[in-house]
């Protein structure tokens, strides 16, 4: 671009760049008499897919035993931070396993699926994880006069989602809550088609929603909220019943990183 081409010293322009298990580094140089300037750069960029998490402690999933970020990878990614308190990180990291509400954290088993989904099929994967430990689905909710509220939960994370630009972007949802609704089922139930509804408004390219059956345990979740978590794809678009029943490593409410292997690889 020449200088007399340019617009107040600014231009636009943009690329297409392939999704894989490469990264591409983009330059901005200015072309002096005798030499070109770096004016800007940016390196480690991939294209790929983008998941989002949301849930209690067990979406969450810090490290309770056992270290899970020997399946960091540089293409395994997360925007921000669910920390209620940071409204304004807008940086891409490689994602991490055992945080509790620091940059980058997507949990230990949202960690395992992402090493998978990269390593199996050949494509960069950008996980963004709202999780709140020990909330009920009340917690959840959309306001629906503001949606990216940053007072609520859904607010903060639509807001990551926005920062991101990914909002269309996002293939899946996963989510992980119950135990806190105990047996509050017709609750549960009303409050999740609610927020399945609000998602599909808000992220209208999702393929699949996986909702996590809980199990006894922590909460006390009674057999009729079960029983509706694995109903929800029976009559809820694009949704899938994951049962969490079974899994190896629980110690009566959250799992070893063994058993948060399992339900990621799940």
């Amino acid at each position: 671009l020449a200088l007399n081409d340019l617009s107040g010293n600014q231009f636009d322009v943009s690329f297409e760049i392939e999704a894989g298990l490469w990264s591409y580094a983009f330059k901005v140089e200015r072309k002096s008499a005798n030499d070109l300037v770096l004016l800007k750069e940016s390196g480690n960029v991939v294209a790929g897919d983008v998941y989002a998490v949301e849930g209690q402690s067990n979406a969450q999933a810090v490290a309770y035993n056992g270290d899970a970020n020997v399946w960091q990878d540089n293409f395994v990614r997360c925007f921000g931070t669910s920390n209620p308190g940071v409204l304004d990180n807008e940086n891409w990291y490689i994602a991490e396993g055992n945080g509790y509400f620091s940059p980058g954290a997507v949990g230990q088993w949202a960690l395992r699926m992402g090493y998978m989904l990269q390593e199996n099929l050949g494509i960069p994967v950008a996980i963004i994880n709202g999780a709140d430990p020990g909330k009920p689905i009340e917690f959840f909710q959309r306001n629906d006069a503001q949606h990216n509220d940053p007072a609520t939960n859904y607010g903060r994370l639509l807001q990551r989602l926005v920062n991101a630009d990914v909002t269309d972007k996002v293939r899946a949802m996963i989510y992980y809550q119950g135990e806190s609704d105990g047996t509050r089922a017709d609750i549960h139930k009303t409050l999740f088609e609610a927020l399945h509804a609000d998602w599909e408004e808000n992220m209208p390219n999702i393929e699949a929603y996986y909702v996590v059956q809980v199990r006894e345990g922590c909460g006390a979740p009674s057999l009729q909220l079960r029983e509706f978590q694995q109903a929800f794809e029976d009559y809820l678009h694009n949704t899938h019943a994951v049962t969490a029943n079974g899994i190896n490593g629980h110690d009566g409410c959250h799992y070893n990183v063994l058993g948060y292997k399992a339900l990621g690889e799940k």
